[in-house]
C-alpha cells in the first residue's frame, strides 16, 4: 500500500475573526481581519496529503497571541490538530540532533549567538520533520536551505 505524503504546515500567523472557528478555518474558509490575512486547509488536502502542525510553531503561535481572541483560536487549533493526531513534537533525539547542525550551521556560515538563537526553532522542525518524514513548508527559503546541508527533510515554500 502507498503511504500518503504529508505536509507540515508553518502557520507563521493565526487571525481572528468574529464568528469563525479554528475548525472553520481548517475547514478551508478564509479569515479576514483588520491587521492579517490567514487561509487554513483542511487536515487533507492535494489529493490526499496529510497536514501536520509542529509543536514548536505552535508554541510560537502561542507566544505571540496579543489579545484574548487571537489565543483562543490559536488553542482551538492546537485542538484540532491534536484531536487528529497531527501535531509533530520534538523528541529528545530531535533536541541532541537540533543541537549538532546548530554547531555545524555556525562553523559554515559564522552565525553569532543571536542569529544561531533565531534559527534553533527551525532547526527542530526540520529534525522533528525529518525524523517523521513529513514535508516542511515555509517562505524561509535561506534558512532552511542551509539547515538541509545538515539534516536529511524536505522542505518546499508553498503548499500547492
Amino acid at each position: 500500500m502507498m503511504r500518503k505524503p504529508a505536509l507540515l504546515l508553518l502557520v507563521l500567523r493565526v487571525m481572528t475573526a468574529p464568528g469563525v472557528s479554528a475548525q472553520d478555518a481548517a475547514d478551508g474558509k478564509k479569515l479576514k481581519g483588520d491587521r492579517q490575512e490567514f487561509l487554513l486547509v483542511n487536515f487533507k488536502t492535494e489529493s490526499g496529503v496529510t497536514l501536520w502542525l509542529s509543536a514548536v510553531v505552535l508554541a510560537e503561535l502561542l507566544a505571540g497571541a496579543r489579545d484574548r481572541d487571537t489565543l483562543s483560536s490559536t488553542e482551538a487549533l492546537e485542538y484540532d490538530f491534536r484531536k487528529a493526531q497531527r501535531l509533530l513534537v520534538p523528541e529528545a533525539s530531535d533536541w541532541s540532533a537540533a543541537g549538532k547542525v546548530m554547531a555545524r550551521l555556525a562553523i559554515r556560515y559564522d552565525y553569532e549567538a543571536v542569529g544561531r538563537g533565531r534559527l534553533l526553532n527551525d532547526v527542530l522542525i526540520a529534525v522533528s520533520a525529518g525524523r517523521k518524514g513529513v514535508t516542511v513548508v515555509s517562505a524561509n527559503a535561506r534558512d532552511f536551505a542551509r539547515i538541509g546541508e545538515f539534516t536529511p527533510f524536505t522542505w518546499r515554500e508553498q503548499l500547492a
